[in-house]
């Protein structure tokens, strides 16, 4: 739950709304920037909180009718989508 209020808080822009620079001290683009930068303050009181384990989203995206691949794909791990019961299995 930690690393969702972190994750779901996080700023896209510096408190001086600069952009977030990256190593070589130039900005960023989306997929370089991931959820941003960290905001405590924001993190403590998140409102929005995904209370999950892994399990959960495994089985959530396998009845949303994902492929055996794509499960592999996302997860690294070798399993099949068990859409009748919504959980996963290994392969």
């Amino acid at each position: 739950m930690i690393k969702s209020a972190i994750m779901t808080t996080a700023d896209t822009a510096r408190a001086d709304v600069k952009p977030i620079l990256d190593e070589k001290l130039k900005a960023v683009r989306a997929f370089a920037m991931g959820a941003g930068h960290v905001n405590p303050s924001n993190a403590a009181d998140p409102n929005l909180v995904y209370d999950m384990e892994e399990a959960q989203y495994v089985a959530y995206i396998c009845g949303l009718g994902y492929t055996d691949e794509q499960v592999e794909i996302i997860t690294h791990e070798r399993m099949r989508a068990d859409v009748r019961g919504g959980s996963p299995a290994p392969r």
